[in-house]
């Protein structure tokens, strides 16, 4: 799931919660996802996207959603004792 926020002119797709079904894992099925999300910003005219990492969650999905983050090209952007934010600007031609 995902939302587009708007704070004044500017936009972003901001990834709420990602989900791929195991048999459809290691088979670059993120790299599907994070196209149609890419193409969904430019749609939306969205200067970045980012991702939001509950510290709720196992360790270990903590550290393989941040790893695929960055395949992304995203950067962690923010962290405290509740969440980590990871984001990057949306690229137009």
């Amino acid at each position: 799931t995902y939302e587009i926020q708007k704070v004044g002119p500017v936009s972003c797709l901001k990834i709420i919660e990602m989900y791929v079904v195991p048999h459809a894992r290691g088979k670059d099925k993120w790299r599907e996802i994070s196209d149609k999300l890419e193409e969904i910003a430019k749609k939306e005219k969205c200067k970045s996207i980012s991702a939001q990492i509950s510290k709720s969650t196992s360790e270990f999905t903590q550290q393989r959603t941040a790893h695929l983050c960055r395949l992304f090209g995203m950067s962690l952007t923010y962290e405290d004792i509740y969440q980590i934010i990871y984001s990057r600007n949306v690229k137009y031609e």
